[in-house]
């Protein structure tokens, strides 16, 4: 009764969000199609140690918002007429809404997106630093995206080591020397006032390792070695870590980030995933 009364207040139909107020990296975010999956998320919220490790009192219902996730970043110069896109990222999920992977965009394939996002970062008042923004649109029939939603504004760099890859796979860019120099009210001496975005010179793919079935890890599986692209990779979990099933970003097993061309990056994520496992003990 609690939902729909709530749902009609707020003239929502599912799918819904029901989601922790206090988490992050999409921790305890649900997305419902029924009452009883409504019901059962509030459950695994409500009078349960969150995220930020203090006891929820609460859920938040918001709208379901379809279409294909994108993050873009920008940075503001007090010398410059506009704001510079930096670097852009698509998403991919998995049925479930779980992360499979993040590649690197060219800002010039997505003109709606990228003019939507300055926009919102000057609504927000952003004049120094980065800006953040996450937002989904969806693809008409010619392929091109449109209609973009803000999901989140923020006034900082992109996470999941996405400035370290941007760095990596656009020449002559730091982001994090920049950064400092915007809020210092330093000029941007090296990009034309001219220069809208920047241009991505690599291709870069950020690959996350689900963890598929709950258990005690025996043993991780993971060659790189033939990986020609392989920029970095992190693993979070190790053997003897007992483990439940991925949902979110925080309870991946790990992380792969690729730089190169793009076809040899994506023979190299094939290379990734056929020979990542987690061996659990069956005893």
């Amino acid at each position: 009764k609690d939902f729909r009364d709530a749902m009609m207040k707020l003239s929502l139909a599912y799918p819904i969000v029901v989601k922790t107020p206090s988490g992050m990296s999409t921790t305890d975010v649900y997305i419902c199609s029924n009452e009883k999956e409504a019901t059962d998320a509030l459950d695994s919220i409500v009078d349960k140690v969150g995220p930020d490790g203090r006891t929820v009192n609460m859920a938040l219902l918001e709208e379901y918002i379809g279409g294909i996730e994108f993050a873009i970043n920008l940075i503001a110069f007090n010398d410059r007429s506009h704001l510079l896109v930096t670097d852009m990222w698509k998403y991919k999920k998995t049925h479930k809404a779980r992360y499979d992977n993040a590649e690197i965009c060219n800002p010039a394939d997505y003109p709606q997106l990228i003019s939507y996002a300055c926009s919102v970062a000057k609504a927000a008042g952003i004049k120094y630093g980065a800006a953040h923004v996450e937002l989904k649109a969806r693809q008409d029939g010619d392929g091109k995206y449109i209609d973009p939603v803000m999901i989140e504004i923020g006034a900082r760099l992109s996470g999941g080591r996405k400035s370290t890859m941007a760095q990596a796979a656009i020449d002559d860019w730091d982001p994090f020397t920049s950064l400092i120099e915007s809020h210092c009210g330093q000029r941007c001496r090296s990009i034309p006032d001219s220069t809208n975005f920047l241009t991505p010179d690599r291709f870069v793919r950020h690959i996350f390792l689900p963890i598929e079935n709950a258990g005690k890890i025996k043993e991780i599986q993971l060659e790189t070695s033939a990986v020609a692209t392989m920029h970095s990779s992190a693993i979070i979990v190790k053997a003897g870590e007992v483990v439940k099933e991925t949902t979110d970003i925080v309870s991946c097993a790990g992380f792969v980030w690729l730089v190169g061309e793009m076809k040899q990056v994506d023979t190299d994520t094939e290379k990734i995933l056929s020979s990542f496992t987690l061996v659990l003990d069956k005893s």
